[in-house]
């Protein structure tokens, strides 16, 4: 008896093994067959001659009254000093949230948004998720609790929190932006936090709120089919306030074979309801660099002439950072420079802001 219980144990264990490992590769296997893990990352991405590249890490406070990671990494880039611009002082800051099995080395050099950065004067922070947490570097979007998805969220918030503190940002004028797990990550960080951020950009990303278990995330990346209108609004009844002002862009390759692009729709309207927009808004539409590798479609929804969601469809692109350094996985040259689109939506969102802030001042009393 002894030793047929004991047979039974050890084959029980097998298969919980089993199932595990197969439950933890489950993200590699969608990953495109072309696409290989990033193994080796530049000490510093570019530019390699200008601004300023550096490692930090957040340790969580010992006596924080919400559930963060104990401990993670995090990079800025803060530009060089110029005339104009002598100091990071009051300069807008950018979270850059990398996918699965990238870093913050690799998403920064693949993306290019150091570059544009220097170019346009603002910092970027690029959070970094620890293996100990999840051994392919995942955001836990699909593990929405307080220990994991919204502990990985909170633990964001606090390191922008702390860069904005450091560098003397602009705390009105903080933008988000993500790829793949990153971009769900984004969405997550904005929607417990919606009023702290001036817009979002999703590159890549999956359908708000469905997702609680690495089964219903990945069904969510494979879905073909668009969802009925009620159950899609449904998967944000979780969330609060329902509605919000957070303008967001959203891009995605017509050729992922990762997260389908029937994703990117379906965001389209979930932001179009939190935005308190009706879904059935007719957008203007433009084609861009037709019949070449770059071609994508631009869909602009808008209300009284101000931005409230972009969608970006890129014909040729696949599961990749479009307009991206090509010799990384995940980015591509196919489409536009995302990088510079997403920075250029950013600045139009920090106008509007700055137009509301102004209409909802309070008139001067005149004696």
């Amino acid at each position: 008896m002894p030793h047929k219980l004991g047979r039974t144990l050890l084959k029980t264990t097998e298969r919980l093994l089993n199932v595990q490992k197969n439950f933890l590769k489950g993200p590699l296997s969608l990953l495109p067959s072309s696409s290989v893990p990033f193994i080796a990352a530049p000490q510093r991405p570019d530019p390699q001659t200008r601004g300023r590249w550096k490692r930090h890490v957040f340790i969580s406070p010992a006596m924080n009254k919400q559930p963060l990671l104990s401990k993670l990494d995090y990079y800025t880039f803060t530009p060089s000093p110029t005339s104009t611009r002598p100091s990071t002082q009051d300069m807008p800051l950018v979270v850059m949230l990398h996918g699965c099995t990238q870093n913050a080395y690799s998403f920064a050099q693949g993306s290019q948004m150091n570059r544009v950065a220097q170019a346009n004067g603002f910092v970027v922070v690029y959070p970094q998720q620890s293996k100990r947490y999840q051994m392919n570097s995942c955001w836990r979007w699909f593990l929405p609790d307080e220990r994991r998805g919204l502990a990985e969220a909170d633990t964001i918030m606090e390191i922008i929190d702390t860069t904005i503190s450091m560098y003397r940002l602009d705390p009105e004028k903080v933008f988000i932006a993500g790829l793949s797990a990153g971009a769900a990550m984004a969405s997550l960080v904005a929607m417990r936090h919606p009023e702290r951020f001036c817009a979002l950009a999703m590159h890549s990303g999956p359908i708000l709120g469905k997702a609680h278990s690495l089964a219903t995330g990945l069904e969510i990346m494979r879905a073909e089919e668009l969802e009925e209108t009620e159950e899609l609004l449904e998967h944000l009844s979780e969330y609060e306030p329902q509605h919000f002002n957070l303008p967001t862009m959203i891009i995605h390759g017509e050729q992922d074979n990762v997260v389908n692009s029937s994703n990117a729709q379906q965001l389209t309207s979930q932001f179009l309801h939190l935005n308190d927009m009706p879904i059935e808004t007719e957008p203007s539409i433009s084609h861009r660099y037709a019949q070449t590798s770059r071609e994508y479609t631009h869909k602009s929804y808008k209300y009284k002439r101000q931005t409230v969601v972009e969608l970006v469809e890129v014909k040729h692109l696949d599961h990749a950072w479009s307009g991206g350094d090509d010799s990384l996985a995940y980015n591509s040259r196919k489409g536009p420079n995302s990088s510079k689109l997403v920075w250029n939506f950013f600045k139009r969102c920090a106008r509007q802001y700055d137009i509301r802030k102004i209409e909802q001042e309070p008139l001067p009393d005149i004696d």
